[in-house]
């Protein structure tokens, strides 16, 4: 195991090795088949090479699945009849003279006849203002059920992670996450405020989410099959 740009004859690469006040050794396949590893902090390197030896087979499939997905990933065009993701249906945009900003009507998205840059940044603003009309809500309901505070919450563009909790129980979720259902939507929402109680991935973290959502499995699955095509 060598780390990316050490060699070329290795058959894994670490992209990037996070070293933190955890336990265990944690394996992410990111969206362009990157691995990271996550490791305690005095975890000895021929020990992290071990476990990633280890899980060898699971680190190909998974790094070959994203490959494949990512090959697939729509281009966006912005263009008549094109399929948008929203709250886990699909939206066609129509294309509308009359439009002067973007609106969802039955299936469509009505979308401004305006060069393409400019569409692009008029749906990209609606999916924002969406996210954050859902999020709010949903974080408001959530955050009183689990008895856990928000105290601030910011919509992103992030690409590569659907929320994240800094260590003032600030939630920030990115706008691409409004494509997905709503069960999809609460079980990020309940993970991100699972971490206001727990700063990682342990045991007491994944027993508070499963206590609030007994099938959040589902919901993770959901957003690995479909995260390729979920793209503003």
């Amino acid at each position: 195991m060598k780390q990316a740009g050490e060699g070329k004859e290795t058959e894994i690469v670490v992209n990037r090795l996070v070293r933190s006040r955890r336990k265990t050794v944690s394996l992410i396949i990111g969206e362009g088949a990157e691995l990271v590893v996550r490791a305690p902090l005095r975890m000895a390197m021929r020990d992290i090479e071990r476990v990633v030896r280890e899980k060898g087979d699971w680190i190909r499939k998974n790094q070959e699945l994203m490959r494949r997905r990512g090959a697939s990933a729509p281009e966006r065009m912005y263009a008549e009849g094109e399929p948008f993701l929203w709250m886990g249906r699909n939206l066609r945009i129509a294309l509308s003279p009359d439009e002067s900003d973007v609106r969802r009507e039955d299936g469509l998205l009505l979308v401004p006849d305006l060069p393409v840059e400019q569409r692009r940044l008029l749906v990209t603003r609606w999916y924002v203002g969406e996210a954050r009309r859902v999020l709010t809500e949903r974080v408001r309901i959530w955050s009183a059920l689990m008895g856990l505070p928000c105290d601030r919450l910011t919509i992103s563009m992030a690409n590569r992670r659907w929320g994240s909790c800094n260590g003032h129980a600030n939630l920030s979720f990115t706008a691409r996450l409004v494509m997905a259902p709503a069960d999809v939507i609460d079980y990020v929402v309940v993970h991100e405020l699972a971490h206001v109680a727990h700063k990682n991935h342990g045991a007491a973290f994944w027993d508070l989410v499963g206590a609030q959502m007994p099938d959040y499995s589902l919901h993770r699955r959901w957003l690995t099959e479909h995260v390729h095509g979920m793209v503003i």
